[in-house]
């Protein structure tokens, strides 16, 4: 595959705060404002000490005459925001990482009833820039930006959860974008523990990043919106989540002061600490870097979130020239194959080149 070189970096948040805490949409807080919305789908989500607690709570439902007249979920609606233990509990990154996984594939079996629209395919871009740059304006971190068009972009790919009668059609959704997209940065916020920002906040920005044709309604309504066509699905999860892990558990290989011979019979040159550093800051640029370029192009919507995370982790390996780019270490992260990894990662890379063939052709490189 290719080396290629990324267009610019200035769009992009400081890797350093990108990937300082891994965070994800927390089924908690989820749970305190919505209970008992669906909890029988994907009540398996919640943390590990509320399911016992859970389990135990319905068990006694079951046996009690007086208790199993109460319905259930009603129950657990009025119990379970007491005992939550806020996601706290996960002993380790893989064991993160497979709750993640386990979101997306409950995700991945919803029925898809997308909404389609010339508009849509057009500015979808554009949509991604001006969420992007109101989540800067707000100061709210990159993984919130990216989640909360995630869930602009289920509007249009799934049903909605209440009946597709209730759901807003191509014109109401165009002329609603811009309040749609900061009613998503609020629900975003809101769900990965970041302060959200007040109405008038976002608002004020509005004027600067979107059309005046798309900036119809207010948030609010957006919001109420939003929570009723998703319903559990904003617990949805984006490849930049999925990075964050992965970059968390340091994925150079070889690793630092390692001067031997590797299993292939070549030799395997010692990097210094400070090499390592260098090395490891590039992984992060470069990650972020491509996360919010697939965020940009609908090709790569409907690929699974932590598959698109492995191509991009592939392809910030093959830019550094780590090789191999792929490792059987790197396989048992993310559960996913160097064959399953590579088509994906070389559709990235052809669009990109494709793109930003004007660019790579001065030879330039962004600004370190």
């Amino acid at each position: 595959m290719r080396v290629i070189e990324p267009a610019t970096m200035t769009q992009i948040d400081d890797p350093e705060r990108v990937f300082a805490r891994p965070r994800r949409p927390n089924s908690s807080l989820f749970f305190q404002q919505h209970a008992p919305m669906d909890i029988n789908v994907w009540g398996h989500l919640l943390p590990a000490s509320a399911r016992k607690i859970a389990e135990l709570v319905l068990k006694c439902h079951r046996v009690s005459p007086a208790f199993n007249r109460v319905p259930g979920d009603l129950v657990l609606a009025r119990i379970l925001p007491y005992v939550m233990d806020n996601e706290s509990g996960y002993r380790d990154a893989s064991e993160r990482y497979a709750r993640l996984r386990e979101t997306e594939a409950l995700l991945a079996a919803q029925t898809r009833a997308s909404l389609s629209s010339p508009w849509w395919t057009r500015y979808r871009r554009a949509v991604v820039d001006s969420l992007h740059g109101l989540a800067e304006k707000c100061n709210l971190d990159l993984f919130v930006a990216h989640h909360a068009f995630r869930l602009i972009d289920l509007l249009w790919l799934l049903p909605h959860a209440r009946g597709e009668a209730m759901r807003w059609g191509v014109r109401t959704m165009r002329e609603h974008a811009a309040y749609l997209c900061v009613a998503a940065l609020r629900i975003s916020a809101r769900l990965h523990q970041i302060p959200v920002p007040e109405d008038d906040v976002l608002a004020c920005h509005i004027r600067d990043l979107f059309s005046k044709s798309s900036s119809s309604g207010d948030s609010r309504t957006c919001e109420r919106y939003i929570d009723l066509h998703l319903g559990w699905r904003v617990l949805c999860i984006t490849p930049l989540h999925c990075l964050q892990l992965f970059v968390d558990q340091y994925p150079l290989y070889p690793m630092p002061f390692c001067e031997n011979f590797d299993r292939c019979g070549q030799l395997r040159l010692a990097l210094t600490s400070d090499k390592c550093d260098r090395l490891y800051l590039s992984i992060k640029k470069w990650c972020a870097f491509f996360a919010s370029f697939c965020l940009q192009h609908h090709e790569f919507s409907a690929i699974q979130p932590s598959l698109l995370a492995s191509a991009v982790l592939y392809l910030a390996r093959s830019n550094l020239k780590l090789s191999p780019p792929w490792q059987p270490e790197l396989a048992a992260m993310t559960a996913h194959s160097e064959e399953a990894v590579v088509p994906v990662a070389t559709q990235i890379t052809d669009l990109y080149t494709t793109e930003f063939a004007e660019f790579l052709a001065r030879g330039q490189r962004p600004a370190d």
